[in-house]
């Protein structure tokens, strides 16, 4: 081979290796994309794209308000579209009004309210299903199983469910948790104690450790308001009614925090046929429970040997007050087919030993019942003698003219006496607790023929003493003040020591007479009503229905257009009255002065005007024996009847305070108040 041809070889090699080299060179250059699934054909030097999340997914939809979400805690938060999908680790975050629905391969769907924040944690196929795992960081979500199983994790526990529907709250706060079974079985488990639900059942845990109980009617609402899926499975859910029996101590209708539950109260489940589909009693705390009942529309009714109700729907606080009537029965109500029935609670008064006040209608201590009914005469003019004491605690009060548009207060005591009060100072310069005991009257025979009383008075004059002396039960104490009016008294232990020792000179009263319920139909409108007895002596009734009656205001002498607030001294109480009187009767002066008047109640008939609740009545009185005679043929009090059909008229329940006028008396208008103006009597020749 001659040189050239040698050259030509050389230089035809070294090219193809240059090229070689230079394509080794580009090629290295390059990332190639390697499937994980190598059998997957791909051309060498094809360049690699970035892999999608794999595995299973839940998709998202029902998409409302400012909802967020992101693949990991590594990424950016963005805006999802109906149809994204939620693989392992991704992050679900609703805003104020905020909602999103998740819905998973096997049929699972869960609902997220707002202000809720969320992370798949985990999602895999197992033996029995899909498992699905949610690390709940605050709000809210409503779960629908199909398929598989799912656990809610939280920083203070985890609420699992399987087969059911299940909502789950999160308070990163305190670290609450609450927990709603609508269907099948669900499980709250905190710090090692688990409690496991079924249908209708809730568990929360605040805390202190897991609370179980069956869901209110109001969790069944939220369930139906928010999971529109939970309409197919409320026939599985039992309904059931239960509340609380406790023992009002104070009588004022509602549960305060030092009252006691009742155990041992008898409860019936009644439906519209007055039959009992079932009863129980309650437990230790006094609460009861009625469960697995059909739906349909049932009334509850209590009972307890010698034991009363306390006054129904007290106050504004339907969880506070007492459900049931004088008779411990509640009105009709529709139980549904799912859900816990609550709100239906009796307070019940004088468990054991109670009896109804024939002057009031209201329960009291059966065991005062058997006590003497005593008349206290006080002072109630002028009024810089003295302030009433003890009339908030009586249940009639009378006032009757004396002489010259001068009135005295006659209180009645009976069903129970008054009580001290911490921090009141009493009156007399404290020496008693009720002063101002004045001097009897003539008429004072009246009032304790038909009320079966004994009378409590300070001296008389003597021709009246002869009238009233037979009725007289106590004395009272003098305190020598000069000038002052007010200075006989006595304590309240004395009043009823009176009472008890008394109880067997008069024989037995019979005082079951007044009737209570429903207001008269018709009538005058009288909330705002003046007792004009003179200029110096008025008195301003103002019905208020928070306060449960009419307000009394009365006119200070010094400014008599000035009134203020009626209050017991004793006890700082307002002075409410649930019914005002007038009762018309001829009175007659018999002294020259004009300081000795009587007046006949008993055999006797007249016009009466009846306030109550914001109305004025008129109707009929009769203490006469042939219109409503009694088994033990003795005087009564006076008895209200229409008079026209001659059917009683009923009392509000509760107080009444009877103002005692002549037939000279008359109603007027001054335009904001309806007016009684009795007129000055005279005197005898």
């Amino acid at each position: 081979m001659n040189k050239f041809k040698i050259l030509l070889f050389i230089s035809l090699v070294l090219t193809l290796l240059i090229a070689a080299c230079s394509a080794v060179e580009e090629s290295a250059g390059q990332d190639i994309y390697t499937p994980k699934n190598e059998t997957a054909e791909l051309s060498v030097g094809e360049p690699e794209v970035a892999s999608a999340p794999a595995g299973p997914s839940a998709v998202m939809s029902e998409i409302s308000g400012d909802v967020a979400f992101r693949l990991n805690k590594a990424t950016a938060f963005d805006s999802p579209m109906d149809g994204s999908e939620l693989f392992l680790n991704a992050q679900v975050q609703t805003g104020s009004d905020g909602r999103v629905r998740l819905d998973f391969a096997d049929g699972t769907l869960v609902r997220v309210t707002p202000n809720s924040l969320f992370t798949l944690t985990e999602i895999e196929e197992r033996n029995d299903g899909l498992f699905k795992r949610l690390s709940l960081g605050a709000g809210q979500m409503w779960i629908v199983l199909n398929g598989g199983s799912l656990e809610v994790e939280t920083a203070s526990g985890v609420a699992s469910v399987r087969g059911s529907y299940l909502m789950v709250t999160f308070d990163p706060d305190t670290g609450n948790i609450r927990i709603t079974c609508l269907e099948g079985t669900c499980a709250l488990k905190v710090n090692g104690e688990e409690v496991v639900l079924g249908a209708g059942e809730k568990a929360e845990f605040t805390g202190s450790g897991i609370e179980a109980g069956l869901m209110s009617q109001e969790d069944i609402q939220a369930w139906l308001d928010s999971t529109p899926e939970a309409e197919l499975v409320l026939h599985l859910v039992p309904a059931a009614v239960g509340d609380r029996v406790w023992e009002d101590l104070n009588g004022n209708g509602l549960q305060d925090e030092d009252e006691p539950g009742l155990p041992g109260v008898t409860v019936s489940l009644v439906d519209l046929e007055g039959e009992a589909v079932a009863t129980t009693q309650t437990d230790g705390d006094g609460q009861y429970l009625f469960t697995d009942v059909p739906a349909g529309e049932y009334s509850l009714e209590f009972f307890l040997e010698n034991t009363l109700f306390t006054v129904q729907d007290a106050g504004e606080d339907d969880g506070l007050d007492s459900d049931v009537d004088r008779d411990g029965k509640t009105g009709v109500f529709a139980l549904e087919n799912a859900g816990y029935l609550t709100g239906y609670d009796a307070g019940m008064v004088y468990p054991g030993h109670a009896g109804w006040c024939p002057l009031t209608g209201l329960p009291t201590d059966a065991d005062l019942l058997q006590n003497r009914p005593i008349f206290i005469s006080i002072s109630k003019f002028p009024a810089w003698a003295t302030r009433p004491a003890v009339l908030a605690a009586a249940p009639v009060v009378f006032e009757t003219l004396i002489d010259e548009g001068q009135t005295r207060l006659q209180a009645l005591y009976y069903c129970g006496y008054p009580q001290t009060v911490a921090g009141v100072e009493a009156q007399g310069g404290g020496q008693f607790d009720i002063s101002g005991v004045r001097s009897g009257r003539v008429f004072y025979a009246e009032l304790a023929q038909l009320f079966g009383a004994g009378l409590i008075f300070g001296g008389a004059d003597a021709k009246v003493y002869q009238t009233i002396a037979p009725y007289q039960c106590g004395v009272v104490d003098n305190v020598a003040v000069p000038n002052n009016p007010g200075g006989l008294g006595m304590d309240v232990e004395s009043l009823q020591n009176v009472a008890e020792s008394c109880k067997h000179r008069l024989g037995n009263p019979d005082l079951n007479v007044w009737q209570f319920g429903a207001a008269p139909s018709g009538g005058q409108a009288a909330a705002n009503f003046l007792m004009d007895y003179n200029y110096l002596n008025q008195t301003r009734w103002i019905y208020d229905a928070k306060a449960g009656g009419y307000v009394r205001y009365e006119n200070d002498p010094a400014e008599p257009k000035q009134f203020t607030l009626s209050t017991d001294k004793l006890t700082g109480e307002a002075i409410v009255r649930q019914n005002v009187i007038l009762l018309e009767t001829p009175h007659e002066v018999l002294n020259s002065s004009g300081t000795i008047i009587n007046f006949d109640l008993t055999d006797e008939r007249g016009y009466a005007y009846l306030l109550r609740d914001g109305m004025m009545h008129k109707a009929c009185w009769s203490a006469v024996f042939d219109d409503y005679p009694t088994e033990s043929n003795r005087y009564r009090p006076f008895l209200l009847y229409d008079c026209d059909t001659k059917e009683p008229v009923n009392f509000a329940y509760g107080s009444t305070w009877v103002n005692v006028v002549d037939a000279s008396f008359w109603f007027e208008s001054d335009g904001e108040y309806l007016v009684a103006k009795q007129p000055f009597l005279g005197y005898a020749p």
